[in-house]
């Protein structure tokens, strides 16, 4: 009995030490230079608007994201699956940039 509860014990071990690796990272920044909110899942990122926002340790592969940029003239950006996990759903260290249209002021 004591060799199963040995066994049992170092293979939870195992399964909580694996799940412990699985976060991501995000930056997103602007290449002109335009202030922004980044709101992930429906939670505010920053309180304050910035040109370049770091995330750390999420644990999700994909997030609901919207950039709302502090000019109101700027278009906001919606997307619905922001990947934070590689095409294996290896998380990653991922970096996102905004970049101007040629047509309109809008992102």
């Amino acid at each position: 009995m004591k060799k199963i509860t040995a066994v049992l014990f170092v293979l939870i071990s195992a399964v909580s030490m694996a799940q412990v690796g699985q976060i991501g990272h995000l930056t997103i920044f602007s290449e002109d230079g335009d202030k922004f909110y980044l709101i992930l899942n429906g939670e505010m990122q920053n309180d304050i608007p910035q040109t370049n926002i770091r995330v750390e340790d999420l644990n999700q592969p994909y997030y609901n994201a919207r950039i709302q940029f502090e000019d109101k003239t700027l278009m906001d950006i919606t997307t619905n699956n922001m990947m934070i996990a590689d095409p294996d759903g290896i998380m990653s260290d991922v970096t996102y940039k905004t970049v101007a249209t040629a047509t309109k002021k809008g992102k």
